[in-house]
């Protein structure tokens, strides 16, 4: 076990990387998680907009009552300069303005282009705008082809806006999820993006140290066969690799208490440790196949910020489209997000064990795979030494 307690001295020079790391990464997954919020919510959107009625007539002024009682109303002076700057800078959203002999054309049964305005093109402030306007000509139409005139048909059609329905927001996920709540189910999530973070950036230089020439002509010269000094380097990393993982888990354990005392808790932390699997592996990939540290923290960068996007980490899976999908499964970050909304039954999964270590074993799958590879890698580039 000599090059193992070699590791390990080399490793407690770079502890500094993990007392750095390891708090501000579990920070930041804490924030996300906590903010994470585990009810629905709704606000009905107001916009703001500047109205002027050249009309003046009933029934442009019960347009600018309804649309007054859906949005902000911002008086913007009649100059074009004035109203592109309100514009430019989001003072207003909408500019418009009511045209002379909007009742007559509305009385005739005309509902396309009654009012001009100024907006920002292809905004969803001015679909929002175009649906509430339509809604009320619309209105408007059908109470005067019920016999009414245009300044009653268009009272009518404000007093629409005056009424309300109650509405209850219920999320299905939440009642189906059995005691996990949102915020531990975010928490491992990030999870992916925290692991492989901190134990590339960690670990790395004190792999790279060991495999720097004067200390392996130094390891060549004990009896220890090289297959073992592989073995006891990779045991370095487990063993490290194994302690970050259970600060973690305390610290989720601390931060939601009996919810990770609970089966799919546990189903939790078994979903997170095959994952930290794979990535004690790709340390030590990204180790072999990088000639420096600055060269593995930009590998990290780069590899670990692709998985997890695609991976669904940052931005849930079912807004992915689907050839964003086929790509994403050739990453065990699919998997292991997969895995987490099994357990908590989100993005329109249903809780399934079999399922779920469907998912597990994918990962395995993963760490064997990469473990091969880099072997190879390793062999390769131990006997392009010796030649």
């Amino acid at each position: 076990m000599q090059v193992f307690k070699m590791f390990l001295k080399i490793a407690a020079k770079y502890a500094y990387v993990f007392s750095i790391y390891i708090p501000l990464f579990v920070a930041l997954m804490a924030v996300f998680s906590l903010t994470a919020s585990d009810a629905a919510d709704y606000t009905s959107e107001k916009l703001t907009i500047s109205v002027t009625d050249n009309d003046n007539t009933p029934a442009s002024r019960a347009l600018v009552e309804y649309i007054s009682s859906q949005n902000e109303i911002l008086t913007v002076p009649d100059n074009k300069d004035t109203v592109l700057d309100s514009l430019f800078y989001r003072t207003v959203d909408i500019v418009v303005t009511i045209d002379k002999g909007y009742s007559d054309r509305l009385a005739k049964g005309e509902t396309d282009n009654l009012i001009s305005d100024y907006r920002v093109p292809d905004s969803y402030t001015a679909a929002f705008f175009d649906a509430q306007v339509n809604k009320f000509t619309s209105a408007a139409s059908a109470y005067i082809a019920g016999g009414l005139d245009v300044s009653e048909a268009s009272q009518r059609a404000a007093e629409l806006s005056k009424e309300s329905v109650e509405v209850e927001l219920v999320s299905f996920s939440q009642e189906q999820s059995a005691g996990i709540s949102n915020s531990v189910t975010s928490f491992w999530q990030y999870f992916c993006y925290i692991i492989i973070s901190t134990l590339t950036m960690g670990l790395s230089p004190a792999i790279l140290a060991i495999m720097s020439r004067n200390i392996r002509n130094r390891i060549n010269c004990s009896p220890v066969p090289t297959s073992s000094q592989t073995s006891q380097v990779i045991l370095g990393v487990t063993v490290i690799s194994f302690a970050v993982f259970i600060i973690i888990a305390a610290v989720s354990f601390i931060m939601f208490g009996s919810e990770m005392f609970t089966p799919k808790g546990m189903y939790l932390l078994l979903n997170g440790f095959s994952f930290l699997l794979f990535c004690i592996v790709l340390t030590v990939f990204f180790a072999q196949v990088a000639g420096s540290v600055n060269t593995v923290n930009m590998m990290c960068t780069t590899i670990s910020l692709a998985m997890c996007f695609l991976g669904g980490v940052f931005v849930p899976q079912q807004l992915l489209s689907d050839g964003v999908v086929t790509i994403s499964r050739f990453f065990p970050t699919y998997w292991n997000v997969k895995a987490v909304n099994i357990i908590a039954q989100k993005g329109g999964e249903v809780f399934d064990a079999g399922n779920f270590f469907v998912c597990v074993l994918i990962q395995l799958a993963f760490s064997v795979a990469l473990f091969l590879i880099t072997l190879i890698i390793a062999r390769n580039k131990r006997a392009s030494s010796e030649a």
